[in-house]
């Protein structure tokens, strides 16, 4: 039912509490109407993912969501202390430059810092890996699914390739940076 509206309504690009309700109901699999739960980064991402999929915006739009829903997706991002947004919520708008305010209150703490950066970048990681994970099984089950006209295969084929190239550029990059 979500993607139906998706594809059939521009709520999910344009009305914030569809938004949270959609991307809620994409990562979890269920639609749960009874009680108010809001959307953390690892929804929403997941959400985003899908739904550009399912019904990506038209190109030429230079502001696909609503400036609620960015706004959203910058205070989501806050609110779990992540700085530095994961791929898919660059767009997100945080709500004041955090990064600089813990660089200057920890300038003094080299190891401080050091410790802070590398909790809020393996935030980052997790929820990158996890949008990785679920669209490589999301792939080969619609490469596997049979269809009674038309075929998915090549379609499919090309955007797991591009998974494939984007791991091999991470795991190169990580062994440079990693190289003494």
């Amino acid at each position: 039912m979500a993607a139906i509206e998706i594809v059939t309504t521009d709520s999910f690009y344009r009305d914030l509490p569809s938004f949270i309700r959609l991307c809620n109901a994409l990562y979890n699999g269920t639609l749960g109407l009874d009680t108010w739960d809001p959307a953390d980064a690892s929804e929403v991402a997941w959400g985003i993912t899908e739904a550009l999929l399912l019904w990506p915006p038209a190109p030429q739009e230079e502001e696909p969501f609503d400036h609620k829903i960015v706004e959203y997706i910058g205070h989501a991002l806050k609110d779990e202390g992540i700085m530095q947004p994961p791929d898919v919520l660059q767009l997100g708008l945080l709500p004041e430059d955090i990064w600089s305010k813990v660089q200057g209150a920890f300038s003094d703490d080299p190891t401080m810092f050091a410790m802070i950066y590398q909790v809020e970048k393996a935030k980052t990681d997790e929820i990158n890996k996890m949008v990785k994970e679920r669209l490589r099984l999301l792939l080969t089950l619609l490469d596997e699914l049979t269809l009674d006209t038309g075929d998915a295969k090549s379609s499919v084929q090309k955007m797991l390739g591009a998974l494939r190239k984007a791991d091999e550029r991470s795991a190169k990059m990580k062994s440079v940076i990693n190289a003494p």
